[in-house]
């Protein structure tokens, strides 16, 4: 007699445990209700406007300041310095971001990782 095996049905996720690591150097790694619960913080500090800073506009440098409401930002939480890069989840390396902006900081960088390879 063998048994089969009842595949999971592809709707149901399995969470990721809340989890917050500090590193040696004090970066933080965080998943889960952790990072969801820095993402509202960031969003908080930055009193949930898009903080792409402005460059045509001269000095002192502007910020977009489009109100971002939650829905969006927690989809548009920006690292500074890229995830992959340093995986760093201080609050300090964290910004919010419009959609558009967010949307077009990878395109620059998609560019100018291609405009190396060329």
């Amino acid at each position: 007699m063998t048994r089969t095996r009842l595949a999971r049905s592809p709707m149901r996720r399995k969470r990721k445990p809340s989890r917050a690591r500090v590193m040696l150097d004090g970066r933080e790694v965080l998943t889960g209700a952790a990072w969801e619960q820095r993402k509202r913080e960031v969003w908080e500090r930055d009193e949930q406007q898009c903080q792409w800073v402005v460059e045509d506009v001269g000095y002192p440098a502007m910020i977009c300041g489009v109100i971002v409401g939650w829905k969006d930002a927690r989809y548009n939480i920006d690292h500074i310095v890229k995830r992959s890069e340093s995986r760093d989840d201080r609050a300090s390396n964290l910004r919010v971001l419009c959609p558009y902006h967010h949307r077009m900081r990878h395109e620059q960088e998609r560019e100018l990782k291609w405009s190396r390879h060329a």
